[in-house]
């Protein structure tokens, strides 16, 4: 378990480097986001806004 753990916490740092020192892997993340934005919907709004709620 914790061997997942350093796994996934040395994957966010490599990943985080990446998109600070590399001007194209900020250009990508930025149009990724824009592309999930483009997908966004009022039932899904709603339906992620239910989700969080029970979640809290």
């Amino acid at each position: 378990m914790i061997g997942l753990v350093l796994l996934a916490f040395a994957s966010f740092v490599l990943l985080l480097v990446a998109v600070i020192f590399d001007p194209q892997m900020a250009l990508a993340g930025a149009a990724i986001g824009q592309f999930v934005q483009g997908l966004r919907t009022d039932w899904a709004t709603s339906a992620m806004l239910g989700i969080t709620l029970l979640a809290g």
